[in-house]
């Protein structure tokens, strides 16, 4: 039986509106998005932020540590050292990413 993949939206839905759909909570999505971008004075500095966080993390941070949790203790030493330095360098990158766009904010708004 194949699994089902849901939007993150019908998740929401279903925890909040019980199954059906819920069409305030998605207006209410797009209205948040909207005011976000219209009032954050530098929205490509926001971009930014999020790029240097959450991206880094989902692209190295995460699939490295599921397979060392998955396949850790069939996996050579070589392995595990290749993923925890995954994990250790993507770490380092993503805070220095969120530090850099933290200071791009701070300084463009404050200018």
């Amino acid at each position: 039986m194949p699994v089902m993949m849901h939007p993150v939206y019908e998740v929401v839905e279903r925890l909040l509106h019980g199954k059906r759909y819920c069409w305030w909570l998605r207006w209410l999505l797009v209205l948040a998005i909207g005011v976000t971008a219209m009032y954050v004075p530098n929205f490509i500095d926001f971009l930014a932020l999020i790029g240097s966080s959450v991206c880094v993390l989902l692209g190295f941070m995460l699939p490295a540590s599921f397979h060392l949790k998955v396949f850790g203790t069939e996996m050579t030493w070589l392995g595990v050292l290749s993923d925890v330095l995954l994990v250790t360098l993507s770490l380092a990158l993503a805070m220095f990413g969120t530090y850099t766009s933290l200071l791009q904010i701070f300084h463009s708004s404050s200018a």
